[in-house]
């Protein structure tokens, strides 16, 4: 057939077939974009429908009306108005379920539905969707396990803190590349982590409180990325692997409340950008054997030490003068032996030291008073000796010194503690009129004093400073201010 455009030029012929092109293109564009539209409204309000979305309240009146969806609430659009995230966390009534067509807005990246009243199964078909980054549905009562199959490869973020999530890690999680932060905390999650879990470049993993088995694998010496580890409070077993200490950016480490055995990781002293160590035993459980690393005084951002309850023998490394950023040391209910360290008195930044039940001998330091930071002391439950010395005392610190052997008189001083034990001791009268307080008694008269100090009370009267210690007599007093705790 002839050209229709050959009675024209050839740059007129080539300009107009050129516009031609362009109005088809944009026509088709347009027609695709109008579809899609469609599409998206069609799966948002089924969304809607299966999510109880007439009572969400007012907020949410735009949604499954004729307005444009990039406006609805909690809808999140490109320049392409291609909905690119849900929000709708704390919205209480939202639920029971979400809909398996949500799995077709292939454009979602964010979904975001936390602290909601979901309570159904996650629907297989939103892992299908290949540019799901982020997925939060904590705080649910969502059941079920993961999926155990999928094709999304842009997963960043999973959140299924405190939910009803049960079942065990799928194999494919270990697939997702892309995965940095995993939060499935406080649920029924069991089993064991698969060996592919260890090989992601996480940089947050929070599976705490769930009903987890098996070891903690040497491969999580590969998560170089690794900042935080929240696995406590589950049912590993084991050794912990000194492959740990590979993990040179791990700011937090929180392993505690497992079956763990064997001795402190010394390789945690390569890690010095840590600032916390949670590995307190098992209660009931023997745990942890051997003596506290000295690797660790390398550990200058160290804030927070918790190793209670295991077997460590031995006391505080002189390395440990190194921690000058320490605030809490807990190594109570363990076997250190000894006097109290000198090794404290280096540790400026002191708040609480917890040595309560274990054997240490000798005398309480008088240097406790020099630390300016340091508001609670705990030092039940070991042989101590000697006397109550009136240099630790000051009016924002709390005191436990109940069940060791020390000796003398309770200085009056005391008296100004705001929470105080001292009963089982061998502490002798006169004792302080701030005895008579009723919670003050208790200590007071818990004592076997075998050597009294003599005293010159009137022989006409039984008591002491107003209190008599054979009958716990009390006379008016003021306001209690003293806090016994018995341990």
């Amino acid at each position: 057939k002839a050209d229709p455009f050959s009675h024209l030029g050839a740059t007129k012929t080539i300009m107009l077939r050129y516009a031609l092109c362009f109005w088809l293109s944009t026509l088709i564009w347009s027609g695709a974009h109008m579809v899609a539209a469609q599409d998206q409204t069609t799966i948002l309000s089924s969304f809607y429908a299966s999510t109880n979305g007439p009572s969400w309240g007012e907020g949410f009146s735009s949604w499954n009306t004729d307005a444009p969806i990039c406006g609805w609430q909690g809808i999140g659009c490109n320049v392409d108005d291609e909905v690119t995230s849900i929000s709708l966390s704390e919205v209480s009534s939202l639920g029971p379920t979400i809909p398996p067509i949500l799995g077709a807005l292939g454009t979602l990246q964010v979904l975001s539905l936390y602290d909601t009243n979901l309570t159904s199964t996650i629907p297989p078909e939103l892992f299908n969707n290949t540019l799901l980054n982020h997925l939060d549905l904590s705080f649910t009562s969502i059941t079920g396990p993961l999926p155990f199959e999928m094709t999304t490869t842009s997963l960043r973020y999973i959140g299924l803190y405190s939910t009803s999530f049960s079942g065990t890690l799928p194999e494919w999680i270990g697939s997702i590349s892309s995965l940095n932060n995993i939060q499935i905390s406080y649920t029924r999650l069991s089993g064991t982590i698969p060996d592919s879990f260890w090989d992601l470049n996480l940089q947050e993993i929070s599976m705490y409180s769930n009903n987890l088995t098996g070891t903690i694998s040497p491969r999580i010496g590969n998560m170089k990325s690794l900042q935080v580890i929240f696995l406590n409070s589950n049912s590993f077993l084991g050794t912990l692997p000194s492959e740990i200490g590979n993990l040179t950016l791990l700011d937090t480490v929180n392993l505690g409340d497992n079956f763990l055995t064997g001795t402190l990781p010394s390789s945690l002293g390569n890690c010095t950008l840590l600032k916390n160590i949670y590995l307190s035993a098992k209660v009931g459980y023997p745990g942890l054997e051997g003596t506290l690393p000295e690797s660790w005084g390398n550990l200058k951002s160290l804030s927070t030490i918790s190793l209670t309850g295991h077997s460590l023998t031995g006391n505080i490394p002189s390395s440990w003068v190194g921690l000058t950023s320490l605030q809490s040391l807990t190594l109570a209910q363990n076997r250190l032996t000894g006097t109290i360290s000198d090794v404290i008195r280096s540790l400026t930044t002191l708040t609480n030291l917890f040595l309560n039940s274990n054997l240490l001998q000798g005398t309480i330091p008088d240097y406790f008073g020099e630390l300016p930071a340091l508001k609670g002391i705990y030092l039940g439950f070991n042989n101590l000796n000697g006397t109550l010395p009136v240099s630790i005392v000051r009016s924002d610190r709390t005191l436990d010194v109940s069940y060791n052997h020390l000796s003398g008189t309770v200085p009056a001083s005391y008296g100004d503690l705001p929470a105080l034990s001292f009963g089982n001791n061998n502490l002798c009268p006169p004792y302080p009129s701030w005895c008579s307080r009723p919670a003050a008694a208790y200590s007071c008269n818990r004592q076997n004093c075998t050597n009294p100090t003599p005293t010159t009370t009137s022989p006409s009267s039984s008591t002491t400073n107003g209190f008599n210690p054979n009958t716990a007599t009390h006379t008016h007093s003021p306001v209690m201010s003293v806090y016994v705790f018995v341990l």
